[in-house]
């Protein structure tokens, strides 16, 4: 539906950390995308309180360069600092609407200032 109303060239991106979310987004998209005639939804995993770190990419560096000292932690908070840097999920001031009707349900009190 958000896709519809935004149009061919409107973005949409979904963010969730559950798997089984994404992996229902990810099912019917190409469907979806040739109903419309265009595909302007991506999903990413990650978290609603840090939109600039993909969750994927941290998985992926964690797979492959397993934390066993707080020397490896220090490596893997240089490496989110760098794709949070240079490398963002999304990029600060690249969004002009927030759709949700559960987002301010999952987040600690602390945190939703953050959200607005």
């Amino acid at each position: 539906m958000v896709s519809q109303i935004v149009g061919r060239h409107g973005k949409v991106i979904g963010v969730d950390m559950n798997k089984d979310i994404l992996s229902l987004g990810n099912k019917y998209k190409k469907d979806i995308s040739e109903s419309l005639g265009y595909d302007n939804v991506t999903y990413y995993k990650g978290k609603i309180q840090n939109l600039k770190l993909n969750m994927k990419e941290i998985d992926n560096y964690i797979i492959e360069n397993k934390i066993n000292n707080s020397y490896d932690y220090d490596n893997l908070t240089e490496h989110i600092r760098d794709i949070e840097q240079n490398n963002p999920m999304i990029k600060d001031n690249s969004i002009d609407v927030v759709i949700s009707n559960c987002v301010l349900n999952l987040v600690s009190v602390n945190e939703k200032e953050q959200l607005f």
